[in-house]
């Protein structure tokens, strides 16, 4: 619901990813202390644009609002960032899921595997540490291991995967299907990862 009591719907995050997600309320007003129950606020008209006020104080609100505002909600508009956090969401939420079930070595295994090539696209370095850290699985306690590891997890995964590092990764990819594949099709492939 936005200020002015309309229902603002965006189709591909409620039937696509709805899903998928569970959605939780966000309540701006309570994120930048107004607490509840909150002053009365109004939008005046004003240059450049409306300003959030809270009229018994005077208080100006509109620079907090918009900073935790912030257009957030358009940056699942542009495909890269929207393909960029559903894959975040998906890595993070099947990594949680694991732990939830006690995780094993055997799973961590599983996951950097599953993982793997979204990982090197995200930060091949990342990517090397994480394999060290599950290399590494019989010399520390698994408390150790599974935090070492979710930490890297997040360095890797909150770097942007570059274009660079995507062709390399279809290419890694490719690899895998060398012998299923005729010529005509291995460089029709080659031609849309160059493309």
């Amino acid at each position: 619901m936005r200020f002015d009591d309309v229902l603002k719907r965006d189709r591909y995050l409620t039937d696509v990813l709805g899903q998928w997600l569970t959605w939780v309320p966000a309540r701006p007003e309570l994120e930048i202390g107004l607490g509840i129950p909150r002053p009365t606020t109004r939008l005046e008209n004003a240059q450049p644009g409306p300003r959030l006020v809270e009229p018994k104080s005077g208080l100006d609100l509109t620079d907090k609002m918009q900073s935790k505002a912030g257009e957030k909600d358009g940056r699942l508009n542009d495909s890269v960032l929207r393909e960029r956090f559903i894959a975040q969401v998906f890595c993070r939420n099947r990594w949680r899921g694991m732990g939830r079930k006690s995780m094993t070595r055997r799973g961590l295994v599983a996951f950097h595997t599953a993982y793997k090539l979204q990982l090197r696209s995200h930060n091949e370095s990342a990517y090397r540490r994480l394999g060290r850290i599950v290399a590494s699985a019989r010399t520390m306690p698994d408390s150790e291991l599974f935090l070492s590891y979710e930490d890297e997890l997040h360095t890797a995964l909150s770097s942007r995967p570059s274009s660079k590092r995507r062709a390399n990764v279809l290419y890694h990819a490719l690899g895998y299907l060398n012998r299923a594949l005729d010529p005509f099709e291995k460089q029709e492939l080659v031609q849309l990862i160059e493309d």
